[in-house]
């Protein structure tokens, strides 16, 4: 479940009004999962989408270097 809950942080964080509305509304999905372990999943989301990002400045850097 907490797979499921990372996947729905990295998809649709940012989509809300605000992070307290999204917050609520992951909340009511996934309402088996302890503060704990929600924290962890948001950590883990973060974790995950600044990696994501630094992949696609590696290729945007590697992929703007003139051909030779």
């Amino acid at each position: 479940m907490q797979e499921r809950l990372i996947s729905y942080i990295i998809e649709t964080y940012g989509k809300y009004g605000n992070a307290w509305e999204w917050l609520y509304a992951a909340r009511k999905l996934f309402p088996g999962l302890s503060a704990p372990q929600f924290s962890e999943a948001l950590r883990e989301a973060g974790r995950r989408a600044k990696e994501h990002a630094r992949e696609l400045e590696s290729f945007e850097t590697n992929s703007n270097r003139p051909v030779r």
